[in-house]
């Protein structure tokens, strides 16, 4: 018998671990695994409803007002993170519900040139001018009964002559104005508050889907919230777009919107004088009916009925109540600017 002399493997007498090759029988097969790790929950988030947004109030906010109830204050850019309540293990700010007052809107209102719009309230003292004067039957009826009733005119908040459609300044004035005088006439001080609840998932969602097209990481700088391809990121230099991994943790950002459905309540009121004479014959608000329910449909049915309009006449008193949406759009407003610049984009 002719005896091959062939390689051989080391002999173990351990459990070390085998290095190097070795030889091994062969074989056939195999065995398959399979793990599952429990289930990656996304944190809830809260979807931000789509409205029609038309008619509404429109006005330009402070978005570092919002920001500074969540516990978060940013530079005078309003762009990098000074200090922040934002738990970054929950990621969660504290207060999930904050309040805006009707102190925090006043302050906050500060030039008539933060209202862009005022809505279907354009006709408001036009519409109610309209309506007193029929009550009195202007052109023919109780005008006589009543001293100055043919001289009822308004504008833009005051009784007089001229322009008697609402503008910016009007409301501007409604909101921060209380005065009164000899004749009965007043502005009261405005009152309220609105609410904003689940604002951490609200952010999240604002986040995760860039509804308000203002948290795009691809190229976007967070400075300006445009496109800058000359922006350095991680150190690197040249042509490399700048990444911003925006996060709830930002808060509030510019051109995020908020909507108050019933945002804004405005109530007219003019008193009649008392009559010398029973007023047997002052049919005045059935005079009126007709031209108040015509202005009552134009008003609620331009969009939906988060546009109401109420009005109530008596021998006494002539009240209308309406009611608005208000849009607010939340702005980067440098306050240590200069005073070229220190104004409301797009003033």
């Amino acid at each position: 018998m002719v005896l091959i002399d062939v390689s051989r493997n080391p002999i173990h007498t351990d459990f070390n671990l085998f290095t190097s090759k070795y030889y091994a029988f062969s074989a056939t097969g195999g065995f398959s695994m399979k793990r599952a790790f429990d289930t990656i929950q996304m944190l809830p988030s809260s979807s931000v409803v789509n409205y029609d947004v038309t008619y509404a109030v429109q006005m330009m906010f402070d978005v570092s007002i919002f920001n500074t109830k969540l516990g978060l204050v940013k530079d005078s850019a309003n762009q990098g993170i000074v200090s922040t309540s934002f738990n970054n293990t929950t990621e969660l700010f504290p207060n999930d519900s904050i309040t805006l007052s009707i102190g925090d809107f006043r302050s906050g209102l500060t030039t008539s040139s933060q209202i862009v719009s005022v809505g279907k309230y354009a006709t408001l003292y036009s519409d109610f001018q309209a309506y007193v004067l029929q009550y009195f039957g202007w052109s023919g009826g109780f005008a006589s009964l009543f001293s100055g009733a043919s001289t009822f005119a308004i504008t833009d908040g005051q009784v007089g002559s001229g322009n008697t459609n609402l503008s910016s300044a009007g409301l501007y004035n409604l909101m921060k104005t209380n005065s009164s005088d000899l004749s009965g006439g007043y502005i009261l001080d405005m009152s309220g508050s609105i609410t904003i609840s689940n604002v951490n998932s609200l952010l999240r969602y604002a986040v995760d889907s860039n509804v308000f097209n203002n948290r795009s990481p691809t190229g976007i700088n967070p400075n300006t919230g445009v496109y800058d391809p000359t922006l350095t990121t991680s150190g690197q230099t040249g042509s490399v777009s700048a990444m911003y991994d925006f996060g709830v943790g930002d808060g509030f950002m510019a051109n995020d919107l908020v909507y108050i459905p019933a945002g804004s309540t405005i109530q007219l009121n003019v008193k009649i004088g008392t009559e010398n004479l029973l007023p047997i014959n002052n049919v005045g608000a059935t005079f009126a009916a007709a031209l108040g329910a015509s202005q009552q449909n134009v008003y609620q049915t331009s969009v939906d009925l988060l546009f109401t309009e109420t009005t109530t006449a008596s021998t006494s008193l002539i009240t209308r109540t309406l009611t608005a949406p208000i849009l607010l759009r939340l702005v980067n407003f440098n306050t240590t600017a200069p005073a070229s610049t220190n104004k409301w984009p797009g003033v």
